[in-house]
């Protein structure tokens, strides 16, 4: 096929570092991020006029900056 790689043909490796970076998550930092992107992907979605979005009280986002920054510093050491 002149070096066009037909699909089906040939596993695709997937890089090691990726692979312990995967098996490092667990579900409570799955709940973590998904709690963060539920809350503030509203900013980067169409809101109904009526409905428009309300921004967070600034203790709420240093708390979740915090507990994001907590979590990050948390597992780059599981990761290490």
């Amino acid at each position: 096929m002149a070096g066009v790689q037909e699909l089906g043909k040939e596993d695709i490796p997937v890089v090691d570092a990726f692979e312990g970076w995967l098996s490092n998550v667990t579900q409570e930092d799955c709940d973590l991020i998904d709690d963060l992107m539920t809350r503030y992907s509203v900013y980067e979605h169409s809101q109904a006029d009526d409905l428009p979005a309300v921004p967070p009280e600034l203790a709420q986002l240093e708390a979740d900056m915090k507990s994001l920054a907590d979590w990050m510093e948390g597992y780059s050491k599981r990761v290490a």
